[in-house]
């Protein structure tokens, strides 16, 4: 049943393939599934449920299937030729969190993953890969791309991306209600964001990193600011900022040879980059860099209780300090 469920929400966006998956689930878990989908981001639940189809096919090729499930992953993972050991410690990861989320214990599979990460990258015969960082020159490349398509939705999603540190699938989630502030913000100086859905919190949870107060200083982006404040304004509600996905952004990237270089995981990575240079310069608190960044942080986390009694969220937003980050991208 559960690899029915992965299936069907592998194959949503394809009609054809998504309605033939939904048909062999029955009627009544047919909600089920619709709820679990925003447990993961679509990319996520694509890359995931593929991962899983792969374990399977190589379960059914082997005939393993009488083994659990953790020890016929640890058989996959570890019986792959010509890829990166960083690449292993990602299949790990992503087959274990799967797995339980599934309800199965897989100790032999978490043994290897932690044996591939004591082996550490130097394993590799290669070094790992990494989206190469954006600089805000070409941020604002990209975004006189956009405004050259006529595009100005996704400019602004393009800035706001590089402002917020944000992955591109926190981005595409913004809608019009996502600026708490929009008929202020001319006013404020600033605009207050509330996340929906980012890759450390699924669940909309009162978790600090939700909201991220973003201020622009430089005199010369004052036409930028405008945009921004044009935009949110005339916005529908319910719609999305941009509809531009992952992919499609690439190949925006790919139109200029001065980003051709880059994918849409630069544009977090560099602005990560900039405030990392800010902080060694003295310029910044380093512990308002992985709240800005959308990352757990234990260490330093508000209690969930505390956000939870905090009715005006714009002023819990400016008392959380991403302000402080966001006026030096």
């Amino acid at each position: 049943m559960e690899h029915m469920f992965l299936s069907h929400l592998r194959a949503k966006k394809d009609t054809r393939a998504a309605k033939t998956a939904e048909a062999a689930i029955p009627d009544l878990l047919r909600p089920a599934g619709r709820m679990i989908r925003h447990l993961w981001a679509a990319s996520t639940w694509s890359s995931r449920a593929s991962l899983l189809l792969r374990l399977q096919q190589f379960t059914e090729r082997h005939r393993l299937q009488h083994l659990p499930l953790g020890v016929r992953a640890a058989a996959f993972v570890s019986n792959m030729s010509n890829i990166a050991n960083s690449t292993r410690i990602s299949y790990c990861s992503a087959l274990s969190t799967t797995a339980r989320r599934l309800g199965h214990t897989v100790p032999m599979l978490d043994l290897l993953g932690t044996a591939l990460r004591a082996a550490g990258a130097g394993a590799d015969s290669s070094p790992i890969r990494q989206a190469r960082p954006c600089r805000r020159v070409d941020v604002f490349r990209l975004v006189n791309v956009a405004l050259h398509k006529d595009n100005k939705r996704l400019a602004v999603a393009i800035y706001l991306a590089w402002k917020c540190a944000a992955r591109w699938d926190d981005i595409v989630h913004l809608k019009k209600e996502s600026c708490l502030n929009t008929a202020t913000a001319a006013a404020d100086g600033f605009w207050v964001l509330e996340w929906a859905q980012t890759k450390t919190n699924r669940k909309r949870e009162f978790r600090p990193d939700n909201w991220t107060v973003v201020v622009e200083e430089r005199a010369e982006l004052d036409w930028m600011v405008q945009l921004v404040h044009e935009v949110l304004h005339t916005l529908p509600r319910g719609t999305a900022l941009t509809t531009t996905t992952t992919a499609e952004l690439r190949r925006l990237m790919r139109s200029n040879s001065s980003t051709a270089h880059l994918t849409a995981h630069s544009i977090k990575r560099g602005a990560v980059g900039e405030l990392v240079d800010a902080a060694v310069e003295g310029k910044l608190d380093p512990r308002l860099i992985p709240l800005l960044a959308k990352h757990k942080d234990e260490l330093h986390s508000w209690p969930t209780a505390t956000l939870r009694y905090v009715e005006d969220k714009r002023k819990l937003a400016l008392m959380l300090g991403t302000q402080h980050a966001t006026r030096l991208l």
